[in-house]
């Protein structure tokens, strides 16, 4: 126990040492300078990944079906038939559509290989070749310059490997309509870029609200559209296959390396088989997303889309569907591991993540039979970073999306014959296979030095979506279908317009009279257009409008309005406004603040940025009222007050606090407070002036400051003399009484010397605090003493420590000893 108390004495002192020798650069040096250092906190990143087996690869899934349609608002008639082709007499038919596929085949695939390496030589090392034959150990060579051999070394590095295969089949499409577009976009390879359905859905509905109807003129007779589509043995087949391992390494006595890249195999199938719509004024997109893209999906927001005054009336509408063996054989496998070491001195494995995903979608038998509707579903068979902007509160991720906009019960304005639709659609054999593998693993190394296998990523995908007799009859609509069996970076984005609007003027002060010019901007920072813009201007009272380039007009009071035309995404308008500072605007005035507002008939979701305002402060000149001046002067007044630390030293510091009061009962301007320091000679070394814009009555301003006089000053009786002066609103100037002290400098301290400062006070810089009026002013500050005195008594430790360890007087028995001559010492001395 005793030794480990005197290793803590030892170590303490010399703590104490090392930290007086430390410290001594920073304890005497006259100025001390405060650095402020702002950490920023670590951000964590969750990173979520999965791993799919390699030995058991998913096969044939459940299929999933979704009917995202609600029930027919009109209640169609459905006639079952084994016979589609003869349930119907076509020959009355103003529009007939007869249509059959059969063996319609697709097969694709796709390979990529960066593996399958191999490196093979004759093991050197005696401990790694006993095993194999003689005649294959060559020994190393040695020669003069060479006299340690150097092992051979081998490493293998794959570069990434990515196999995308997807087939397309759209079969059996049949479109009656006036004002309508159907969009299929197969994005492939790398594409970069948005998709703005948004833009293209207004331009239809614009163009339908620019017709007349259907442009037809007989509004008597009924029209009768007979659409009958036959698919049968529709076979597709997809493989994808991205391979960056089976890699190998033999009898290579020196380091093995086998460091594979990054495998991607996506397979996906995409059929549309059996589609019929009827109507106008409508937009059916289809987005396949094959390969990687990067870009926002961009659709109308809910409340942002109107209803046109033309398009189809309909009469009896019939859909007769039949699906029959639709099959999806839907596989993916992803693997890194597999890998092997054998026969090495040392050995490592590092495997990469795998991710595999099968997926299959059938939306079968679908009747939409409705007016004003949007619908969204995401099939996301792949990998989607993005979020759901403009939706929810959380934006989170979601598959269906959909509202309806304006009356579902048919358009009130549209004139035209009414559409009597008969939709018959069989849809026999649909058979998918899609397979996707990707492999990073399956690396081995053997009889070898030191060994290591380093595995990349593998990511796996394949998924089928199937949309077979689908069946639209309606005017209006939206219909949009993702189908992502690839990557894609971005965002769903349900538009809506923004208005910002900024109000800034081309001054921050003015008098009575003058002209103060606003700017006035306005922009749509939103993704949607809006209509017209309706602005109100308001300026206060004793601001007078004068001019501007906007075309402005008087709404009531001081408040003005503008309506102007409509902006896109993007657009940005801005116009001036004049305006005058009333002559009459009261004394007591402080500022003015002028306020712009803007709105639009589009619905907007974030509206904090609508508004803006501006705020000019009001500057009164002096006037001279003879009668009014002179009872302003009798009823104002400065009071001025001091407190100093007694005494000084020289080198130390020396604090001064003034108090500067309006104790009369108006508002005093340009106070400014002089500072005069007179050494014992009575010659003035330092002046100072601290300038105050303005105390109203009762108000009091303080200012502080810190001054530290060197080792060549001179020593004796110092007298600061302080006093203020400032003027009213008529210009009178108002004037303190003097306060003074007389403060001895001393001599002693520790910091500044005379060689650094010349015998001069450090004069004090004016620095703000707290709220106004109050004015701080503070000098550059020096250590203050208690530091070197905690220097010089952690030095005085040192021998103490030495006594009290010779003499062990930490130990119980000398603690006894010693209180007990304590004790017989104060004893006998009292």
């Amino acid at each position: 126990m005793k030794k480990i108390i005197d290793k803590i004495f030892n170590i303490t002192i010399v703590l104490i040492l090392i930290s007086g020798l430390l410290s001594y650069q920073f304890v005497l040096p006259a100025r001390v300078s405060h650095a402020e250092d702002e950490i920023a906190p670590a951000v964590t990143q969750e990173e979520a990944t999965a791993e799919a087996s390699a030995e058991e690869p998913a096969e044939e899934p459940a299929e999933e079906s979704a009917e995202p349609a609600d029930e027919p608002e009109e209640t169609a008639e459905i006639q079952q038939t084994s016979d589609l082709e003869n349930c119907l007499d076509c020959s009355d038919a103003d529009s007939a559509s007869v249509n059959t596929a059969s063996g319609t085949e697709n097969t694709v695939a796709a390979e990529a290989n960066t593996g399958e390496n191999a490196i093979s030589g004759s093991a050197e090392n005696a401990d790694v070749a006993e095993n194999l034959p003689e005649e294959n150990i060559i020994p190393a060579a040695e020669t003069e310059n060479n006299p340690e051999a150097v092992l051979p070394e081998a490493a293998i590095e794959t570069g990434d490997a990515g196999a995308e295969a997807g087939g397309v089949n759209v079969v059996n499409t049949n479109i009656t309509t006036e004002n309508g577009q159907q969009e299929i976009i197969n994005l492939t390879g790398e594409t970069t870029g948005d998709v703005n359905l948004l833009e293209t859905f207004e331009t239809l509905l614009e163009n339908g609200e620019n017709s007349s109807g259907d442009g037809d003129g007989d509004e008597e007779e009924n029209k009768k559209v007979v659409n009958i589509n036959t698919a049968t043995d529709v076979e597709n087949s997809a493989e994808a296959s991205a391979n960056t391992g089976t890699n190998s390494i033999e009898n290579i006595s020196g380091n093995a390396d086998i460091t594979t890249g990054e495998a991607f195999a996506a397979a996906s199938i995409i059929n549309l088989i059996n589609t019929n719509i009827v109507g106008d004024n409508w937009l059916l997109a289809i987005i396949n997303i094959l390969g990687n893209w990067t870009g926002d999906l961009i659709v109308p927001g809910e409340g942002l889309l109107f209803t046109t005054d033309s398009g189809m009336q309909f009469g009896d509408v019939v859909n007769v569907n039949e699906a029959v063996d639709v099959e999806n054989n839907v596989s993916a496998e992803a693997g890194t591991g597999g890998n092997s070491i054998s026969g090495a001195g040392s050995a490592s494995i590092s495997t990469g993540e795998a991710q595999a995903n099968a997926s299959a979608v059938n939306l079968i038998n679908t009747n939409l039979v409705k007016n004003n509707w949007f619908f969204l579903i995401i099939n996301n068979a792949g990998n989607w970073v993005g979020r759901v902007m403009g939706w929810g509160a959380d934006g989170s991720q979601q598959s269906i999306y959909e509202y309806n906009f304006g009356s579902l019960s048919g358009l009130s304005g549209a004139t035209g014959p009414a559409y009597d639709v008969y939709n018959y659609n069989s849809a026999a054999n649909v058979s998918n296979t899609a397979t996707a593998t990707a492999s990073t693993g399956n690396n081995s190394i053997q009889n070898s030095g030191s060994a290591s296998i380093s595995t990349g990523n593998a990511t796996a995908w394949a998924s089928a979506f199937n949309f077979v007799n689908t069946n639209i009859v309606g005017n209006n609509w939206l219909f949009g279908v993702v189908n992502n069996a690839g990557t894609w970076n971005g965002n769903v984005v349900f538009a809506y317009p923004d208005l910002a609007v900024t109000l800034s003027a081309d001054r921050e002060h003015a008098m009575p009279g003058e002209a103060i010019t606003y700017t006035v901007n306005y922009k749509n920072v939103g993704k949607a257009k809006c209509g017209n813009v309706d602005l109100q201007f308001s300026l206060p009272q004793y601001l007078q409008y004068q001019s501007g380039d906007s075309g402005l007009s008087g709404s009531g009071g001081n408040n003005y309005s503008l309506s102007a035309a409509g902006l896109n995404p993007g657009e940005e308008r801005s116009f001036n406004v004049t305006a005058n500072v009333a002559e009459n605007i009261p004394t007591g005035s402080e500022a003015l603040e002028a306020v712009i507002g803007a709105r639009t008939n589009t619905k907007e979701v974030e509206l904090s940025n609508n508004y803006s305002s501006e705020e000019v402060s009001v500057y009164f000149a002096p006037v001279v009222i003879k009668d009014e001046s002179a009872l302003s002067k009798k009823e104002s007044g400065l009071e001025i007050d001091r407190k100093d630390d007694e005494p000084a030293y020289v080198n130390g510091p020396s604090n001064h606090y003034i108090k500067v009061e309006n104790s009369g009962k108006h508002t005093l301007y340009n106070i400014v407070v002089t500072e005069k320091i007179k050494n014992s000679s009575g010659d003035t070394v330092a002046e100072y002036n601290w300038p105050i814009s303005k105390l109203k009555k009762g108000q009091t301003a303080y200012i502080q400051y810190q001054i530290i006089l060197d080792n060549t000053a001179i020593l004796g009786t110092y007298t600061y003399s302080a006093s203020s002066e400032g003027y009213d609103q008529y210009g009178n100037k108002i004037k303190s009484e003097k306060a003074k002290a007389e403060i001895e400098l001393l001599a002693g301290g520790a910091g500044i010397s005379g060689a650094e400062n010349n015998g001069e006070i450090i004069p004090p810089v004016a620095v703000e605090e707290n709220q106004q009026p109050e004015v701080l002013g503070a000098a550059t500050t020096s250590v203050n003493a208690n530091y070197f005195s905690l220097w010089l008594l952690m030095l005085l430790l040192i021998p103490a420590y030495y006594y009290i360890r010779e003499k062990k007087l930490y130990r119980r028995e000398n603690l006894l000893r010693l209180s007990k001559r304590m004790a017989g010492f104060l004893s006998s001395f009292l």
